[in-house]
């Protein structure tokens, strides 16, 4: 296996987390929701997703789409033409042209899909340019411009210039000591948000009206070793950062433009309300419902408490079925949810 593999598939070995105890996990039922409370979460995207058998090739690529429990399509393969995959990693619905994007990160691109209400999926675009193993992204608008901004294992940050017709120009490049994981915007003071493995924490990044990406500092590195997940509520000024390494869940509160504020953790472990190598997170804005898929097989649902700044556990999503290293999540419309499944290279 080469050294991008390596980087990319590294998973702790099945001793380290366990691996006897989590499936007798599966077995006892321990995904089920057993805080009474969570029941009452009601959110016309809260779906079960149906888990479909014989796809286990390491490096496939396979997309699974349910609605409501039901089988719904598996669309896509191990490659690199149309609708194949090579280690996808992160997934998110861009909301303002309706399109689903993939970070496709061996095959060096970023995807994007037309979703229809059947669960269907259509080749929009595809972006490569100069792109090196990209793992995290989002689409941002700044006055009348809007950017892509990429997050890469290939040690860099990149804007590119996000057009009308969906085309992109490369804006500019910010280079990075070591891999950054993900990233997410913050448009009131124009700054990204970026996992940042060589500083062991996350890096706030000025975004200007033109493309041009500025280092400004670093927050939670006394807390962090490997930021896998940063999700913004502009609403509620939060910012939730899951850690891989440390297991951990973290809540900021956001004071000014480069001025964040460690308010909770969720700690790591094995068990109900603890997080075991957390890949991701996905907030809901609506009702500030944070989606965490973590190693243990499963996507937790939390929403902090503002009362006490501390979090609450809801409990699990598609606890009917068994996941296996649920590494990204997102809803999307059409009361559709998807989720890659890293040890599979799938997204269900």
């Amino acid at each position: 296996m080469g050294e991008d593999q390596k980087l990319l598939g590294k998973r702790p070995d099945p001793d380290t987390i366990e691996h006897v105890s989590r499936v007798q996990d599966h077995l006892t039922g321990i995904k089920r929701v057993v805080d009474s409370r969570a029941v009452t979460f009601q959110h016309q995207s809260a779906i079960e997703v149906i888990q479909e058998e014989g796809i286990s090739t390491y490096l496939d690529g396979c997309m699974i789409v349910a609605s409501s429990g039901i089988f719904v399509a598996r669309v896509g393969s191990h490659g690199a033409g149309p609708l194949e995959f090579n280690y996808p990693c992160k997934l998110r619905f861009n909301e303002s042209d309706e399109l689903l994007m993939i970070a496709d990160a061996m095959n060096n691109r970023i995807q994007s899909f037309k979703l229809d209400e059947r669960g269907q999926l259509e080749l929009f675009k595809s972006y490569q340019q100069g792109l090196d193993r990209p793992n995290g992204f989002c689409v941002c608008s700044i006055g009348s411009s809007r950017f892509l901004l990429v997050s890469q294992y290939g040690k860099k940050l990149q804007c590119f210039s996000y057009n009308n017709d969906h085309s992109i120009q490369i804006r500019s490049t910010l280079d990075f000591s070591d891999a950054c994981d993900c990233v997410c915007f913050n448009d009131e003071y124009n700054v990204a948000y970026v996992g940042d493995f060589g500083r062991k924490g996350v890096s706030i990044v000025e975004v200007s009206p033109t493309g041009c990406l500025e280092w400004k500092t670093v927050f939670g590195d006394e807390l962090l070793d490997r930021p896998y997940g940063i999700g913004y509520d502009k609403n509620r000024k939060r910012l939730v950062v899951c850690d891989y390494v440390k297991g951990v869940l973290l809540l900021f509160g956001v004071v000014d433009k480069l001025t964040v504020k460690h308010l909770s953790t969720v700690g790591s472990g094995l068990g109900v309300r603890s997080l075991h190598y957390p890949a991701d997170v996905y907030l809901e804005a609506s009702q500030g419902i944070i989606y965490v898929p973590d190693f243990k097989s499963r996507v937790q649902m939390w929403k902090w408490n503002e009362d006490n700044m501390g979090f609450q556990f809801l409990g699990f999503f598609c606890s009917n079925i068994v996941l296996e290293d649920p590494c990204s999540f997102c809803l999307a419309p059409h009361n559709l949810a998807l989720i890659v499944e890293k040890a599979h290279n799938r997204i269900l």
